[in-house]
């Protein structure tokens, strides 16, 4: 394994976040996090996970992300699911910017559940798809730092 840290963090009123939390947990091989646990350990890549209500991030999930020290976060990424086709991402990179901390381009969101709409999702389909997601991240983390190390010899 290499010496990539990363980090889970997301808020998820009612367990749909939480699932592609674990899914992307469980491809990284760490523990996937609520935000009302803090970052206190510097890490290379933290993935955030929320979703866009009434137009804004949720009071828990915003006040987590302001809480973030740039000398704690290389970079973070973004992963929402929502029964509509706002992404948190806007409000999250001008938070992030604010804060001196990169937010990679690269996001993943998936159709979510609301009321009778779009039932059963995140379904299996979504679980391997973020998986895969983070897979590429990983993979993208890897060979940056295979090549970093190398260069430096």
């Amino acid at each position: 394994m290499s010496e990539i840290k990363y980090a889970i963090r997301y808020f998820s009123r009612e367990g749909s976040t939480k699932k592609l939390a674990d899914a992307i947990a469980e491809e990284l091989g760490i523990i996937a996090y609520d935000v009302n646990e803090p970052l206190v350990d510097p890490v290379d890549v933290l993935f955030l996970g929320g979703a866009v209500y009434r137009n804004d991030l949720d009071f828990e999930f915003r006040s987590f992300i302001e809480t973030l020290d740039s000398e704690l976060v290389g970079e973070a990424i973004v992963f929402s699911i929502s029964s509509g086709n706002k992404m948190p991402y806007d409000v999250v990179k001008t938070i992030l910017d604010e804060k001196g901390i990169k937010l990679n381009e690269k996001t993943y969101f998936c159709k979510g559940k609301k009321l009778f709409m779009n039932a059963g999702h995140p379904d299996i389909d979504d679980l391997k798809a973020v998986k895969i997601f983070a897979r590429s991240i990983a993979r993208e983390k890897e060979d940056k730092w295979v090549y970093l190390k190398e260069k430096k010899k």
